[in-house]
């Protein structure tokens, strides 16, 4: 099957929906952030918590499956995995800038590659080789460029950030809930609940955060990268701020809450590594809607380096070409749908 007909298929356009919203939240936040002055935790967390509650709402009453989601452990996991993905990339852009962290982030496909391998038995071939080894030296080179090259911390949280990512896309690939939600109400539901924890998640962390300081003041202070996080954290306060509430209820409904739905919906229908190929193209979906916010003065919009740039091009086209390679050989290939029970239709 050509590549073109997988783009075409439901779950290749949903993840084509969910890189378009995920470079409008990206842009928006870095706008939230920079020039409407909002603590940036406070904003995703609440962002989070509003998405949840706003996809409960539209899921409905009459079915038991937003308690099972909130009692199943992956529901947590995923919340836990996407608080520390989330830390370690702070960390991480105190010694690279934000353009190289972005790029890095694709690491996650490599891992993702060998953890379906090691859980699912979705063994590689060697139709994946020509793909992935371009993928492999194009980050090779980006990390290379960095100061310290594989010495570098930064490289190191990068990859335990990639890690939580790959492992986030892996567990929602196999949440039963996931697989059960077969209607849009009880996708809605399922991924509501999800967002919903996570949220909770990013709040309990400011709390925790907050408490830590009182036993040790020395947290806020100095000039390492955990002082660093605790300042990016903190105050807990901030959750008040009526700027960040209210921009992070308009951003939460019409941004986060349907790239949440689009993710946990995309990555059942398509699988983990063919996800995680067409997120790829997320630094450039972000530089596009980057640059169209700054041609309007929204943004000042930093200028990238030409390596970098033709380094991710390298990545993508590796994606793409091993995407295209396995659509070639398997065919469509669609995660199992397991029917749900009527009540929770």
């Amino acid at each position: 099957m050509a590549l073109s007909n997988f783009v075409l298929e439901r779950g290749g356009v949903m993840a084509l929906g969910t890189l378009v919203l995920w470079a409008f939240l990206d842009v928006f936040s870095r706008y939230g952030v920079l020039e409407l002055r909002l603590h940036p935790w406070s904003f995703a967390s609440l962002q989070m918590v509003v998405a949840g509650i706003g996809l409960l709402l539209m899921g409905g009453r009459g079915s038991t499956s937003s308690w099972r989601t909130l009692r199943h452990p992956l529901t947590w996991a995923i919340g836990v995995l996407r608080v520390t993905k989330d830390v370690l990339f702070i960390l991480s852009l105190t010694m690279i800038t934000a353009t190289e962290a972005t790029f890095l982030e694709s690491l996650d496909l490599i891992f993702a590659l060998l953890l379906v391998w090691v859980f699912l038995g979705r063994k590689l071939n060697i139709r994946d080789l020509p793909g992935t080894a371009l993928v492999c030296a194009a980050l090779t080179y980006l990390i290379l460029q960095t100061d310290g090259g594989f010495m570098n911390p930064a490289i190191w949280l990068m990859s335990a950030a990639a890690v939580c990512l790959a492992l986030m896309t892996l567990l929602t690939e196999i949440h039963d809930e996931n697989h059960k939600a077969v209607s849009l109400r009880a996708r809605c539901r399922v991924t509501g609940v999800v967002s919903l924890v996570t949220g909770l998640l990013f709040v309990a962390m400011m709390f925790v955060v907050d408490g830590l300081t009182l036993i040790w003041p020395s947290l806020t202070q100095g000039d390492h990268i955990f002082n660093a996080i605790v300042r990016e954290v903190l105050p807990p306060s901030a959750l008040l701020h009526s700027a960040t509430m209210i921009t992070a209820i308009v951003v939460g409904l019409l941004l986060r809450a349907p790239v949440m739905y689009l993710t946990f919906s995309s990555i059942r229908l398509i699988k983990t590594e063919a996800y995680l190929m067409i997120m790829t193209l997320l630094p450039f979906a972000t530089m596009t809607v980057e640059t169209v916010a700054g041609s309007f003065g929204l943004l000042d919009t930093s200028t990238l380096a030409l390596d970098d740039v033709l380094a991710g091009m390298v990545i993508v086209a590796g994606s793409a070409l091993t995407v295209f390679l396995r659509r070639e050989e398997d065919g469509p290939t669609i995660a199992p749908v397991y029917q749900e029970p009527p009540t929770d239709r």
